[in-house]
């Protein structure tokens, strides 16, 4: 995963975009769910996930009790926006409707 990249990430900061998909992780990898989360958030200080015009934190516990039951009953919320900015990346997000 990102884990080999982490100090150039911590280095440079930037926005990272990237896909979640719990069939890969679980069965590729061995990588549940919530442990996935865990090492995401160990990188990046704020995430998101989006489905369509609408986003969720990822940070938050509640929000990902939500995420990870729609992703696995309903392959929802496969995007998300990782960074270090936090007002940069909801400023992207708030376009997301738009």
């Amino acid at each position: 995963m990102l884990e080999g990249a982490k100090k150039i990430l911590n280095q440079f900061k930037p926005t990272v975009y990237l896909e979640m998909n719990h069939w890969c992780l679980n069965v590729m990898q061995r990588i549940t769910l919530p442990e996935f989360r865990e090492r995401l958030l160990d990188i990046f200080p704020y995430v998101f996930a989006i489905e369509k015009d609408t986003f969720l934190d990822f940070n938050c516990s509640k929000s990902f009790h939500v995420i990870a039951h729609e992703h696995l009953t309903k392959f929802k919320y496969l995007n998300l926006i990782a960074g270090f900015n936090h007002t940069e990346l909801l400023n992207n997000l708030q376009n997301l409707s738009h």
